[in-house]
């Protein structure tokens, strides 16, 4: 059966959580006052480890309800709920249907492979070597489905099989999460006065994301920003990390016209005979890299002078409208999902996140990059709970939470016996 729990990604599960199917993020050893304080004043070094972490989660959260491909998820979950709800036996194959949408933004463990001897590789990237190779997911029979198309990484340590990696959504969302957590490190350390404290600061950040990086049992979160680095020549982890931000929000953003007309790249690796099968996906991951192959392709330098990717530009070498006519496409379109959400007890809850995303993305629009330092600051407005309030029963969303575990519960029950 799977696990309803918490379905994305996050290097800091033990400290932190997002719990898409509640829409709850749980600070597990954060009080509520170091959650004020460090969303009050995030950069300040007092508070920038804390703010970190929140910032880290906070964009799941808006990866989940400001983006197209997070608003389809989002319906999915409640449409499940009603089905559940209304006890509407003819309406259960949402919950099947629900069940395979999970199933497709992650790949279970058997599609990774680690070499024998992978934890003992080197925590820098002098050595390490990938190219990317290409599988589909497999079917009920264990057959594979070629209209489920997978981009692996196949990573090798001085010559040593490390790991076969799977490009996928979790991917993007752990890409988008560490960017901004990155970001307000790096933004911190630029306010800093102390030019040595500055440098020193700097280095233990860097050691310390250079250490995730090459670990292979985290390879699943950095892959997205590994193919930016590798493939389009940034080097440092910020710029990398942002980059591959601003791309993943565009591919979580993508209505399904531009899958149909991104420009296939000369040399994308990919047989010719799968073409048609990743831009038949509707899986941002494989719009992703196609993204990066054709801004590769380019050979255009796609970082504006501010120091952000340039939209406009990334748009046009893939073949895309124009940022303006393509937010207004996907607006369309999640107008047209919400039309599709049933009647039930918590429609009303459905309907809240559908438009608090959508004035987001009206804020926000297909890159949300540049807007990374202020998720702290709307981590307010997000549904959290710190550690001392976990045991609180008065506490609304521990309330909140509880419900929801109840209708999780039925869920299960209605996959038990109705699923595959």
């Amino acid at each position: 059966m799977i696990n309803f729990s918490n379905i994305f990604p996050n290097i800091n599960s033990v400290l932190a959580s997002y719990h898409p199917m509640k829409q709850i993020i749980e600070y597990n050893y954060l009080t509520r006052q170091q959650f004020l304080n460090a969303t009050e004043n995030p950069l300040d070094p007092a508070n920038v480890q804390n703010a970190a972490l929140i910032a880290h989660e906070t964009p799941h959260f808006i990866d989940h309800i400001s983006t197209l491909s997070g608003q389809k998820l989002l319906l999915d979950i409640f449409n499940a709920y009603s089905a559940v709800d209304n006890r509407d036996k003819k309406q259960y194959w949402r919950v099947i249907k629900l069940q395979q949408v999970l199933k497709n933004t992650k790949y279970e463990e058997h599609y990774k492979e680690y070499g024998q001897n992978y934890s003992i590789t080197s925590k820098g990237h002098d050595g390490w070597t990938f190219r990317s190779s290409f599988g589909a997911r497999l079917d009920v029979e264990g057959k594979e489905d070629l209209n489920f198309p997978i981009i692996f990484n196949n990573y090798k340590y001085r010559g040593q099989f490390v790991g076969k990696i799977p490009l996928s959504l979790e991917s993007l969302w752990e890409t988008n999460a560490v960017a901004s957590e990155i970001d307000l490190h790096v933004a911190s350390i630029i306010l800093m006065e102390d030019k040595d404290q500055a440098a020193i600061s700097t280095q233990l950040i860097q050691n310390h994301y250079k250490d995730w990086l090459y670990d292979p049992k985290m390879l699943t979160y950095s892959i997205a920003a590994q193919l930016v680095s590798s493939l389009l020549g940034y080097g440092d982890i910020h710029t990398a990390f942002m980059i591959s931000k601003s791309l993943s929000s565009i591919a979580l953003n993508l209505p399904k016209t531009c899958y149909k007309n991104i420009k296939i790249p000369k040399d994308s690796g990919v047989p010719e005979d799968r073409i048609e099968n990743l831009t038949n996906s509707d899986d941002p991951s494989c719009m992703f890299y196609l993204m990066v192959l054709n801004v590769k392709e380019a050979k255009e330098d796609i970082l504006a002078s501010n120091g952000y990717v340039d939209v406009e530009k990334v748009l046009r070498i893939n073949g895309f409208p124009e940022k303006e006519i393509l937010e207004r496409e996907i607006k369309k379109e999640m107008e047209f999902q919400k039309s599709e959400a049933l009647d039930g007890p918590n429609k009303e809850v459905y309907l809240y996140f559908y438009n608090l995303g959508v004035k987001l993305f009206e804020k926000i629009g297909i890159d949300s990059a540049p807007y990374t330092l202020a998720y702290a600051k709307f981590a307010k407005s997000t549904l959290n709970i710190c550690c001392e309030e976990c045991l609180d029963d008065s506490n609304e969303i521990v309330i909140r939470d509880s419900a929801f575990d109840f209708l999780l519960a039925e869920i299960n029950n209605v996959i038990e016996n109705y699923g595959n």
